[in-house]
């Protein structure tokens, strides 16, 4: 995953999809893929940071942006995250002692996204697979 921004203003949505749309290289579309909101911010990421720069610059005239770079997506998936809202509970306790960026349930609440530094993304998809698959017999090792 390329970057992770941070905006925090009064704004909307539509003026931070605006803002993404208005990237300085018209060319490139820029896909967002994971999205979470606060009271005062919404953060967002992107794979793709060519067109960067001109969504930064956007977003600045209504907002504080910041940028991170070197993060990695970590999603768990399954059926059970529906109905069971403490497995998302526990994949999240699962990273403690990973600097974790980001957090996002997706609507369908059949997945949960994790957004963590490049760097720990192994370790950290090791430790999950450690706490959810050694139950059935799969280790990660």
């Amino acid at each position: 995953m390329g970057s992770t921004y941070e905006s925090q203003s009064r704004s909307t949505p539509a003026s931070l999809s605006s803002a993404i749309k208005q990237s300085d290289t018209p060319s490139v579309a820029t896909a967002v893929d994971v999205v979470t909101t606060s009271e005062v911010s919404v953060s967002v990421t992107v794979d793709d940071a060519r067109g960067l720069d001109g969504i930064v610059t956007a977003l600045r005239e209504f907002a504080e942006v910041s940028v991170e770079a070197d993060l990695a997506i970590l999603c768990a998936v399954g059926d059970n995250l529906r109905s069971d809202p403490r497995i998302a509970a526990r994949v999240i306790g699962t990273l403690e002692g990973f600097r974790v960026r980001m957090v996002s349930q997706a609507a369908s609440r059949r997945n949960v996204t994790i957004v963590l530094s490049d760097a720990d993304l192994a370790a950290a998809m090791a430790q999950l697979h450690d706490e959810f698959f050694q139950e059935v017999g799969v280790r990660s090792s």
